[in-house]
């Protein structure tokens, strides 16, 4: 399109044009050929017809077949690691059957194929053949066929070698060595599999004794090689195991193996024993371990000599390693054509004739010398037949544009991809005329591996752009996204289908438990050793289509129509306390959230900074549960940020349980989303395909959550935790003064660049996952708010100051700026100092809690002034570090500030006071009879302003009920009127609890000099299931000039009104909408 057109324009281009065009730029012509289990193939004119290809159209004589070998792709970063600039698909040589120049009905194509799970010595028949090769993430192995195009050279063919039948030979050959593979993933353990996954667990105390059959056939001898693997899971208990193997109740040898702690593929213990006793029929392997000890059942192999016997009409077999003329004795095969291959370079199968045929028999001589000869035998009618699909592929490696931004979906959410990519293609910040693109990632397997799944491919995509396209002298490309879910059942081996876009596990990350989710790896781009991110990358971890349109719809949202309000500057900090299940004097947590806190801290002097501090809040048994309440309060409340430091795992956060995965259902800050940062252990992890971690909740949850989390997938340590966590900040910000954020992604990027380059940690950041658009910019207000309070830094207690604000732009007042502005005044902060003992050992302890708000309230903004009043309790903390601070907002634009260095003082002296604080409780429609539920209101005036500091009872607001002694503080509950700093209200819903009959409240306020004052109302609950009317009457009666019928609803209602004179008769009829409590009818009397 034309932005991609002027952006291209602008580019310097560095794709090497000598490069030969990738095979999907030369072709249009797309065939997807896969195939499960090696053998030869057959496609069939039906086959084509029926894929949605008109075969008339198809040329054979310019038929191809291309494809790799089902190898994962290496994954090494190390000097470009596994991306090649000229890699190419191989062709395959393939059997064409037809006679004219387009495919007509009885024509055929035979190809040999390897499976996706293959002896190493059918890819490279010098390798061992010991070694059984399984794709880690692919269930099939893909082939493409094509025809036309602006191919160079001749399409391979299958070449032809002539055997004989008769004449001398050195040896007969009637069998062969089989190998048979028994394995099956059926369980997920994510550190001592050696693939995360195992057929069954023999665990300590349970099963000593695992049992498995298997059919053989066609046995020549009953001697082979049993082969096996010994692991099991780290037990403290038992570091040391050991087994025995059996077949067919032989024994057949032991082994024992030691378990570290760490994930050590190597530990894996190979079981090689000869075997006497195999038999035709079921063979049954059998494991037996101590009681006390742990094993793993993963797979075991039979090595035997098989009769040349064919088998479904296919016989797969290698020659013996021997230099002579064999003589090779087949059987088998019934009477139906037989084709024999020789397919030692699966590349370049060989068709053998010259073969003679008796009975069901195949015989020839072969000149073998002295390297295995692959032979595949196969009766035509039990030629297999490959899954086809046409398919519209692009050549992503020809591309001669590349984005500033890379969507990466599975084919699922393409929907909520494009919907992204058009919005980001106006919205990139830092980018003028952004280029976009949403690749699906069945497209970047084609190109980069071959059409196998594999997570090394994106790596190579990116490589290939990273290396390739410049701009000024750096790389074009700078965010990646990936949407949709990566788990480590990358083969749905638990058929959930929940691995779309596969994650990267890195097993060479030493001395850790388990492999780790590590998307860093696709962003290691440079060559040489490369230990940082070149590029910033995010993934939306989503499973449906409502998900990812969700999750899209919401980003676009937050920065386009974002909820305004004071919750855009609130970041919440979270610490955990210092006990855990092995000690209980761990308080960095604690300190490294002040640090990150405090004046000189990395935040905005604006931010509205909340403390949840696990250290601060009482046990109730093992648990926090005023913490878990606040810190749900405040993120239900909104919040920019939410941080937390500390204990945790994919299910909750601290021992203490300060939110579990079950508490973000709690969540209703709906739109008001944080970002959400967990500086702990497996928050953000990822590759479980069971369940999901917190992190993916929380992205997730339509009704609150997060707008994106950045979490570690695995387990982390204390020290780099909190070096990343407060670099992050630090370059997330631009300025204390100042409310502008970079992209949260690129301050991860940047942040984790500036850590490895310092201080190491590349194994530790690596953990550190975003799951969010990396492109996005925190909903920090846009412009910065100043504050003066009468040219004095100081304020006293009991007095009446004004506050005088300005909205700035560029350091001056934005006179256009007209709307709302929200202030607070907070007192002093609570510095505490404890001396505590641990195990003997005194500690002092240091922290500040922020000041409680003694002023909140409301005011007009007119060409970017504003002004408040507000009077400092007499009843308030004094000290250094008050604060004021204002959010003001007006359509399209938002903005902040604060000052934090006021000062209060206590008075000497008292302000004369005007009176008690004057209090009008009431229901509304001034009900006396109401439903549990209903809205208790307060009008509260005083000329001193009313204290809400809510620290103690004299600063507080609280209602008691029936006189039960148990005040119930709605402190939190008061606003003041919008320009007011003496008249408020309070708007309090009664508890549901409460029950029907008749009760009375008193209400008891404060003012900001320490005088009280109460009201009492009575009133009567009624019950739920009941609508009542009562209070009927008229007033004046008797009446000359009208009067009102007044009557009381416990709920709304349409209400019908008739009025009848003494005969009976309908004299006046009035219909009205009547609210709950007492209404009002009014009657002229006219009509009598």
């Amino acid at each position: 399109d034309s932005n991609e057109a002027v952006a291209a324009s602008r580019r310097e281009n560095a794709v090497n044009r000598a490069r030969e065009p990738f095979e999907f730029a030369l072709s249009n012509n797309w065939v997807k050929v896969s195939v499960k289990e090696p053998g030869v193939y057959c496609i069939t004119y039906d086959d084509l017809y029926n894929s949605g290809i008109d075969p008339s159209q198809v040329d054979p004589s310019t038929l191809r077949l291309f494809s790799n070998a089902p190898l994962p792709q290496p994954d090494s970063i190390t000097n470009g690691g596994s991306f090649r600039d000229d890699y190419h698909m191989e062709p395959i040589s393939i059997m064409v059957k037809s006679s004219v120049g387009s495919f007509m009905p009885g024509d055929s194509l035979i190809f040999y194929a390897l499976g996706v799970n293959n002896w190493s010595d059918y890819i490279d028949p010098s390798s061992t053949k010991k070694e059984y090769l399984r794709h880690p993430y692919s269930n099939e192995n893909v082939y493409w066929l094509t025809w036309g195009g602006s191919f160079g050279g001749v399409p391979h063919r299958m070449t032809d070698r002539q055997l004989s039948y008769s004449g001398n030979y050195d040896i007969t050959v009637d069998s062969y060595t089989a190998r048979v593979h028994i394995e099956r993933d059926i369980l997920y353990d994510s550190e001592h599999a050696d693939n995360r996954w195992y057929w069954r667990y023999l665990n300590p105390g349970g099963g000593t004794t695992f049992i498995d059959g298997v059919t053989l056939s066609d046995v020549k001898s009953p001697n082979g090689l049993l082969r096996t693997i010994a692991y099991g899971p780290y037990k403290f208990s038992h570091l040391s195991n050991s087994a025995q193997f059996f077949l067919n109740n032989s024994n057949v040898g032991s082994t024992s193996w030691t378990v570290s702690y760490q994930y050590n593929p190597g530990a894996m213990k190979i079981f090689e024993g000869k075997v006497s006793n195999l038999v035709n029929g079921t063979n049954y392997f059998k494991v037996v371990k101590p009681e006390d000890n742990a094993m793993y059942i993963q797979w075991y192999e039979l090595f035997y000599e098989r009769m040349l016997k064919a088998s479904g009409g296919r016989l797969d077999f290698f020659g013996p390693d021997t230099a002579a003329v064999a003589h090779f004795e087949l059987s088998g095969f019934g009477s139906d054509d037989v084709l024999l291959f020789d397919v030692t370079d699966y590349r370049e199968p060989v068709v053998l004739r010259g073969f003679r045929r008796s009975a069901d028999s195949l015989l020839y001589n072969d000149t073998l010398t002295g390297s295995s000869v692959h032979y595949y035998a196969v009766s035509r009618s039990s030629l297999m037949k490959p899954s086809i699909s046409y398919r519209s592929v692009q050549s992503l490696r020809d591309d001669p544009v590349c984005p500033d931004m890379l969507i990466i979906y599975n084919r699922r959410f393409k929907d909520a991809a494009l919907e992204l990519k058009s919005y980001r293609e106006g919205h990139l910040a830092g980018v003028a005329d952004p280029v976009v693109k949403a690749v699906d990632i069945e497209d970047v397997y084609d190109n980069f591996s071959g059409g196998l799944k594999d997570p090394v491919a994106i790596r190579n995509y990116l490589k290939f752009l990273y290396d390739h396209f410049s701009l000024a002298g750096s790389p074009v490309l700078k965010y990646v996204l990936l949407v949709g879910q990566g788990t480590h059942d990358q083969r749905d081996i638990l058929h959930r289908g929940n691995d779309l876009v596969p994650l990267y596990m890195n097993i060479y990350y030493s001395g850790e438990k388990e492999a780790v989710e590590d998307e860093d790896f696709f962003t290691k781009l440079d060559d040489g050793i490369d230990h940082i991110q070149d590029v910033a990358i995010g993934r939306l971890a989503v499973l449906t289509e409502h998900e990812a349109n969700a999750w899209v719809d919401r980003i676009i949202d937050y920065e386009e129509h974002p909820e305004y309000g004071s919750w855009k500057d609130k970041i919440v900090i979270v610490a955990d306390d210092e006990f855990s299940s092995n000690r209980d004097d761990d308080f960095i947590f604690m300190l490294d959230a002040e640090e990150l806190s405090s004046r000189s801290g990395p935040f905005p002097t604006c931010a509205d900074i909340k403390k949840v501090y696990l250290h601060a809040y009482p046990f109730v048994g093992g648990v926090k549960p005023d913490a878990k309440r606040d810190l749900i309060k405040e993120w239900s409340d909104g919040a920019v940020i939410v941080n937390y430091s500390g204990h945790g795992s994919p299910l909750q956060m601290a021992d203490e349980r300060v939110m579990m995965n079950s508490d973000i259902y709690s969540l209703t800050n709906g739109a008001r989303r944080p970002i959400y940062l967990a500086f702990s252990c497996s928050i953000g992890n990822l590759d479980s395909p069971y369940q999901r971690s917190m992190a993916e909740n929380m992205v997730n949850f339509d009704g609150g959550g997060a707008i994106g989390t950045i979490c570690a997938a695995a387990p982390t340590y204390g020290y780099p935790n909190s070096v990343l966590n407060s670099e992050f900040y630090y370059t997330l910000f631009m300025s204390k003064d100042s409310t502008g954020t970079l992209p949260i992604g690129l301050a991860l990027q940047l942040a984790k660049v500036k850590v490895v380059s310092s201080s190491g940690f590349e194994q530790n950041n690596a953990k550190y996952i975003l799951l969010g658009d990396p492109s996005m910019v925190l909903a920090f207000p846009g412009v910065v708010t100043r504050h003066q309070t009468g040219g004095s830094d100081t304020l006293s207690t009991g007095y009446r100051y004004e506050v005088n604000g300005a909205v700035t732009m560029f350091g001056d007042v934005d006179e256009g700026f007209n709307g709302n502005a929200d202030v607070i005044v907070q007192e002093a902060p609570n510095n505490i100092t404890e001396n505590l003992e641990r195990d003997g050992i005194n500690y002092t302890i240091s922290y500040s809690l922020p000041g409680n708000v003694l002023f909140r309230g409301t005011s007009d903004v007119l060409h970017g002034l504003f002004n408040v009043s507000f009077v400092v309790p007499k009843r308030c903390r004094t000290g250094f570090g008050a604060r004021i601070r204002s959010y003001v907002s007006t359509d399209g634009m938002d903005g902040a500030g604060a000052v934090d260095t006021l000062v209060i003082r206590e008075s000497q002296g008292v302000p004369p006071n005007s009176g008690p604080p004057k209090i009008n409780m009431h229901f509304a429609g001034m009900a006396t009879k109401v439903k549990s539920g209903a809205m208790l209101i307060a009008d509260i005036f005083d000329d001193d302003g009313i204290a809400i500091i809510g620290s103690e009872p004299q600063n507080s607001i609280f209602l008691d009920f029936d006189d039960s002694g148990f005040p119930i503080f709605i402190t939190d509950y008061f606003t003041y009127d919008h320009g007011s700093y003496t008249k408020g209200t309070i708007k309090y819903p009664l508890s549901s609890g409460i029950e029907p009959g008749r009760h009375s409240v008193v209400l008891k306020a404060f003012d900001n000099l320490g005088i009280s004052s109460t009201d009492t109302l009575d009133f009567e609950i009624v019950s739920d299931s009941l609508y009542q009317v009562t209070d009927v009457f008229n007033f004046p009666n008797p009446f000359s000039k009208g009067t009102n019928f007044v009557f009381q609803l416990s709920d709304p209602a349409d209400i019908v009104l008739d009025v009848y004179n003494v005969s009976g008769f309908l004299i006046w009829h009035k219909t009205m909408l009547g609210l709950e409590g007492f209404n009002s009818i009014f009657w002229d009397g006219r009509d009598l």
